[in-house]
């Protein structure tokens, strides 16, 4: 599996990718390249005006893996929407307004003096989803920040002073604070109150005046500190539909600061507690809206960047946030950006490397007329076959082809050209003796022409699932491969991969059926002998996802085997077309 990561921990022998789950060539055709896919059934091919181009006979079952399915557990997902929804929003309680910033001390300004390149993130208690959000993000671009709980100094301020903000009179620990909520408001039986005290913020005011460091309040309650006033108006798009959000048009402030945001897009906030401003600024001082947002026939300020007499900068958002909201994940690189003065260690990185499995085989077909072949939800039984009830897929040459000049379209543009897509194929597919490749099969030479442009790795021999070894169909029970099994799988296919691709395949990877065998012992470990080094893992279930961003993780039967991070996609892994309406709210994982 030949992905690129750059990594904040310590790499396995070469570098891999986190990888997006794509299930079945037919799926993923399906939704880019409408006339790419033959169906192999009685269905209606009326959306390839070319007519089908099917190369295996119409039937029901025949001879294509059981789909493999969840095991118990909490549903995976990877609607970001989904997740965020999952975080229940907190309005923040109106306390006294908070003092107004207070300027350095006279004769110690060291705003041209070192600062470190570091973020102090200031957090009430830890349970804020604000904290969560600000974390994920500064983790994911790689820009180092400390915490702090301010509760425990509010509680206890002798045990827990405030941060030391500066190591010396002229060199600053941090060149930037994030708080997660502008006043950081706490509430327990006694009432509601700010963990810092007037004269924990004059500190902290003397800190930023001193050396211009920048505050982000990602969460406000509108007030003079921040330049807001609040307007009387609070929504919860948790109960109520998204407010869209825009970026302030005709303040170039505005524009600089979230460039990468189309003019005039809107930015949906939903599932988040939000609360509507006017700006206001007071003698001396400067407001400037960067965010706005029409709601109730009026339009508000929701973000703004406010400067004040002393010489300290706020940019103060008045909506929630946590990690999975897309309005977090689209302005979040414009607050961190804004706070460090656009230089930061780590990277804005976008990783695409879609990976295809059940390549050369044919995989069920979703039919709206037949209720077994409409998936409702989840399927816990790994022995469930419909096949008695489905049509089946497979594409053809052409189908390859029409990928091909697809991705080909994308690597022309700059900001994918290096996009390639990876597949993971059974090899029994390409033998029409004894395996399941159709007469006249046109794919196999295909993909032995395209090699070059696509990554190829193993996902067995004929898709038998690790963890359920060729069980009686719709039994309900299950055996464990054995290791000869496992070699039978394993090594079958290198051979087909190695006849076929040569050096493009990748005999080191693998991506199991349904992501089994992680558990089992005897692939963990006849699976390193058979010269596997990585697997993928599904990323959506509880403990496999990656302890940071873009890192993988070690299997915890076999340490010489790393895990590549998988996520699922939400549709269905029968759809052959994208007006099928094979989507679903929550994905299938059936690979």
């Amino acid at each position: 599996m030949k992905f690129r990561l750059h990594y904040t921990s310590t790499p396995p022998v070469r570098p891999i990718s986190q990888v997006i789950l794509i299930l079945g060539l037919s799926t993923v055709l399906a939704a880019a390249l409408p006339y790419a896919n033959q169906s192999n059934g009685n269905s209606d091919s009326s959306h390839n005006p070319n007519g089908p181009a099917s190369e295996i006979t119409p039937r029901k079952g025949g001879n294509r893996p059981l789909r493999p399915h969840l095991p118990p557990g909490p549903p995976p997902t990877v609607s970001e929407d989904w997740k965020g929804a999952q975080i229940p929003s907190r309005p923040i309680p109106p306390l006294a307004p908070l003092p107004k910033p207070r300027g350095a001390p006279p004769g110690t300004s060291r705003i041209n003096d070192p600062l470190t390149m570091k973020l102090l993130v200031i957090a009430v208690d830890g349970t804020e989803p604000s904290y969560s959000a600000v974390q994920a993000f500064l983790d994911q671009i790689g820009i180092p920040y400390d915490t702090y709980l301010s509760v425990n100094h509010l509680n206890n301020p002798s045990a827990y002073p405030l941060p030391n903000f500066a190591s010396s009179p002229n060199n600053a620990n941090y060149y930037g604070i994030i708080l997660t909520i502008g006043n950081l408001a706490y509430c327990n039986a006694n009432g509601c109150q700010s963990t810092f005290s007037a004269s924990d913020w004059a500190a902290m005011d003397s800190f930023t005046a001193t050396f211009g460091v920048r505050t982000v309040s990602l969460y406000t309650w509108p007030e003079p500190r921040y330049g807001l006033t609040y307007a009387g108006v609070a929504v919860s798009t948790s109960t109520t539909s998204p407010v869209n959000v825009k970026v302030a048009s005709g303040q170039a402030l505005a524009a600089s600061t979230f460039s990468y945001v189309t003019a005039n897009a809107s930015i949906p906030v939903a599932n988040a507690y939000m609360y509507m401003a006017n700006p206001t600024a007071a003698t001396g001082e400067t407001t400037v809206p960067v965010l706005t947002a029409a709601y109730g026939g009026a339009t508000y300020t929701v973000g703004a960047i406010h400067t004040a007499a002393t010489g300290q900068q706020y940019l103060a958002l008045t909506m929630d946030h946590n990690p999975y909201l897309k309005h977090s994940l689209v302005l979040s690189y414009g607050l961190l950006n804004w706070v460090t003065h656009g230089i930061f260690l780590g990277a804005k990185k976008y990783y695409l490397s879609p990976e295809i499995d059940d390549f050369f085989i044919d995989d069920d077909l979703f039919d709206p007329t037949v209720p077994q072949c409409v998936p409702s939800g989840f399927q816990l039984d790994p022995t469930s076959d419909l096949s008695d009830y489905c049509d089946t897929i497979r594409i053809a040459g052409s189908g390859l082809q029409a990928t091909y000049n697809w991705q080909a379209k994308l690597r022309a543009k700059p900001q994918t050209a290096k996009f390639q897509l990876s597949m993971a194929f059974n090899g029994v597919g390409t033998d029409p003796v004894n395996g399941w490749a159709p007469p006249n099969d046109t794919l196999t030479p295909k993909a032995q022409s395209l090699a070059p442009y696509f990554y190829w790795m193993s996902h067995t021999y004929d898709h038998e699932d690790f963890d359920c070894y060729n069980p009686v169909p719709n039994s309900g029970i299950c055996t464990p491969a054995t290791t000869s099994q496992v070699d039978a799988e394993v090594l079958q296919n290198v051979t087909v991969g190695n006849n076929l691709f040569g050096s493009y395949f990748d005999s080191a990877s693998m991506v199991t059926p349904g992501v089994s065998g992680l558990g089992n012992p005897n692939f963990t470990s006849e699976a390193y002998v058979d010269g596997l080094r990585y697997v993928v893992t599904d990323a959506s279930q509880p403990g496999q996802g990656p302890p940071s961003a873009n890192t993988g993780i070690w299997n915890a039967l076999n340490p010489s085997l790393f895990e590549i991070p998988r996520f699922a996609t939400n549709i269905f892994y029968n759809v052959d077309d994208a007006n099928t309406g094979g989507v679903g709210s929550e994905p299938l994982r059936t690979g």
